[in-house]
């Protein structure tokens, strides 16, 4: 069955599968397929293969596809040509609306690739930038049009370019800036040489070093017989400038210390000797003398702080660069007292640095000179800086314009070069435009076409199908239920119900289910054209006796047009087929499926389920006769077992379908009293009495049967056997009215 529905390719087929038993047992199913078509017998090497025509004709009904059949909404397996189109168009329109939305995104997200071509100054970027299907197209072939004087005249362009570079007084402007740079530094150096006074300050050096020499002094004194470690040095003065700092930060009262008080640095009570040296820290911290130098102190930092900034070192080098440079040529060296200058100065500032005398009578007429020579070259070098700067701007406005028009040409040549590329590109972005545009009718089209596909399967399949649906109902007695058909996507489709929200299976019994499935199967099968093959797998699943003849009818009556296929296991349900056609055997064939040991599937042809023909029995009654008058002892004996075995199942046969013709049979659910006057009750009587012996002494003679303790020694013998077949032929031949054996 699995392979009948894998290569008809119905809706239940399932996988083939290994022999699951063996683990190595892994290869592809494949098995040789012979079949008819019409008068012509051909064969197939199927591989496993879903789908192989002719097979794909053949519909197939098992109980997978019944539950499809109860409550799945289901479309056509036939559909007629022109609702078939229906899905064509469907499938078409969804084609076209996923090529085109497969162009839109690819157009969509393809970058610009002209951007990098084009110079962001030149006023063609903006317009290359923003390319789209709103680009005016005829606007771009005016810009790229460049005449033959345009084109010829870029080559000159790039020649001014270059000399315009080249030639440019900014170098020059360049040098002048800094010249004024170091004049302006140099100038600010004299003015604060002007500034300062050696007279003051050696008087200022003169009050520091008398008052550090009298505070030194009083302090010696002061502390004179004191053992303190490197006293009076700078560690030891910062160390009690801090202790001061504290007791002011705290507020402490000018009289601590006292000797009621702790000391304020370790809270330990104080004594004499320690609050008298104490006071004398605070003493040597407040003194007059010590106020008096850092008083000398400060008007010489106030003295010195302006020299003290200056950058003398770089103004050395940089004068030294200037006097050099404007020196070439023979002309006589510029700044020369600045040069005289500057060594004096760099020598009075590390002497103010450590606080030393330094001895300068003419500094004020040296540092006036020096003044003057420098403004006189800061004025040439303002004037020389006016000039450039005028020639500069002039230079580079022509370089300027020559650059703006030279880039103008080149973009438009440029332009010009991939004008092809850029209308193909604006002419894929208005095609975008246009098929988004497009893209939003589809949902409609397709609304429309699901539409026009309902109202063409009513009239072309569903009323046809549902008058074929109600009539197999009728004939199955099956419960009636609702057909809808909503149509979806163009597809056309069948829905069955009997109460919202609820499924058949939800309501319906396993054996109303079959027969509705079975009736919606018929139906649709009842629309395909040509006739094909149908296969059932045990139809009668779930059903009682009464369906049971029902469907056995209808599938008889559907064997009329067309091949059916029934695979069962139900004997009943064979009979029942099989007596609806025995009297056109030439109809069916009948087929035992078996097992063998590990072997499973064999097949053998036959007439019944159990196939006790009065002539099979009687050829294999003849065989074992035969065979037993061959042999002796224990194999004679079990052969003339076995013949009598075959004897009793004969006489049942004579019964069955001849003394009773078939009144009542095995097997069969019925009595059939049509048969009744069939019977020759006048020679019944003796046919039954020989029939009886020796159905009476087979079952004596075969192991099968109970036998009493003292007859079981007793054995038949050949002769025993031969008699009593010949009884039953006879019996039955006087029956029959036969004049000889048949």
């Amino acid at each position: 069955m699995r392979i009948l529905k894998r290569i008809a390719a119905v809706r239940t087929a399932e996988p083939i599968l290994p022999d699951v038993s063996k683990v190595d047992d892994r290869g592809k199913p494949r098995a040789r397929i012979g079949f008819a078509l019409g008068q012509k017998f051909e064969t197939v090497d199927w591989q496993d293969e879903a789908g192989i025509y002719p097979f794909t004709r053949m519909d197939v009904f098992d109980a997978r596809s019944a539950a499809i059949h109860v409550d799945t909404d289901l479309t056509y397996i036939y559909t007629p040509g022109e609702l078939s189109r229906f899905p064509l168009v469907r499938r078409g329109i969804d084609s076209v609306r996923a090529l085109a939305e497969a162009e839109i995104r690819t157009v969509s997200t393809q970058a610009n690739p002209f951007t990098v071509q084009f110079d962001r100054k030149s006023r063609i970027y903006t317009k290359i930038e923003n390319l789209g299907a709103s680009t005016q197209l005829a606007e771009l072939r005016e810009l790229s049009k460049v005449t033959q004087e345009e084109e010829a005249e870029a080559p000159s362009l790039r020649t001014q370019i270059e000399a315009l570079k080249s030639s440019t007084p900014r170098a020059h402007l360049t040098l002048a800036e800094g010249d004024r740079q170091f004049l302006d530094r140099a100038f600010r150096l004299v003015k604060v040489m002007s500034g300062f006074d050696p007279a003051e300050y050696a008087a200022a050096l003169a009050d520091f070093t008398a008052a550090s020499l009298r505070y030194e002094q009083a302090t010696k004194s002061s502390f004179a017989g004191v053992s303190i470690p490197r006293i009076l040095e700078d560690e030891w003065r910062r160390f009690i400038q801090a202790g001061e700092d504290y007791l002011q930060a705290i507020a402490a009262e000018d009289a601590y210390p006292t000797t009621k008080e702790l000391c304020i640095y370790c809270q330990q009570p104080l004594g004499l000797a320690a609050v008298e040296l104490i006071r004398k820290y605070r003493d040597y911290c407040k003194n007059e003398l010590r106020a008096a130098v850092t008083s000398a102190d400060s008007k010489i930092a106030a003295l010195t702080a302006p020299i003290a900034g200056l950058e003398i070192d770089a103004v050395i080098k940089n004068s030294g660069d200037y006097i050099k440079a404007k020196s070439q040529n023979g002309s006589v060296p510029p700044l020369l007292a600045l040069a005289d200058l500057l060594p004096k100065v760099a020598a009075l500032k590390e002497a103010l640095a450590n606080r030393e005398a330094y001895s300068w009578p003419g500094l004020k007429d040296e540092v006036v000179l020096a003044k003057h020579e420098i403004e006189g070259e800061a004025q040439t070098t303002k004037q020389l800086i006016a000039d450039l700067t005028i020639q500069s701007s002039n230079r580079d406005q022509t370089l300027k314009d020559r650059e703006a028009k030279l880039l103008d040409i080149s973009s438009r040549l440029r332009l010009r070069d991939l004008l092809p590329q850029i209308e193909e590109y604006v002419g894929r972005a208005q095609w975008v435009d246009k098929a988004k545009n497009h893209a939003k009718r589809f949902q409609g089209i397709l609304r429309t076409l699901t539409d026009t596909s309902k109202v063409a399967s009513e009239k072309l399949l569903n009323q046809d199908f549902e008058h074929r649906f109600q009539a197999e109902c009728e004939l199955l007695r099956a419960p009636t239920v609702k057909l809808e058909f909503p149509g979806r996507e163009g597809q056309v489709t069948r829905h069955k119900a009997l109460a919202a929200n609820h499924r058949l299976s939800d309501i319906l019994s396993e054996g109303e289910q079959k027969v509705i499935a079975l009736a919606d199967f018929l139906a649709e099968l009842g629309l395909k054209q040509p006739l094909a093959p149908v296969v059932f797998d045990d139809p009668i699943t779930s059903l009682d006796y009464k369906r049971t003849a029902e469907i056995a009818e209808r599938i008889v009556a559907l064997s009329e047009t067309r091949q059916i296929i029934v695979f069962t296991h139900n004997i009943l349900f064979t009979v029942d087929l099989l007596s609806r056609v025995e009297k056109q055997k030439e109809r069916y064939v009948y087929y035992d499926i078996k097992r063998d040991g590990d072997l499973r599937g064999i097949l053998s042809q036959g007439t019944h389920p159990r196939d006790d023909s009065f002539n099979s029995l009687r050829g294999t009654i003849n065989t074992l006769i035969q065979a037993a008058e061959k042999e002796s002892g224990a194999a004679q004996a079990a052969l003339i077992a076995a013949g009598y075995e075959s004897l009793r199942a004969i006489c049942e046969v004579i019964v069955e379908k001849e003394l009773l013709q078939g009144v009542t049979e095995r097997y069969s659910p019925m009595v059939r009293v049509t048969m009744l006057p069939k019977i020759r009750f006048d020679r019944l009587e003796g046919a039954v009495g020989p029939i009886m012996d020796v159905y009476d002494r087979c079952s004596r003679s075969i192991r099968s049967h109970s036998q009493p303790l003292e007859t079981l020694n007793v054995q038949p013998t050949v002769a025993d056997i031969k008699k009593d077949w010949q009884t039953v032929e006879q019996a039955r031949n006087v029956y029959l009215g036969n004049k000889g054996r048949t």
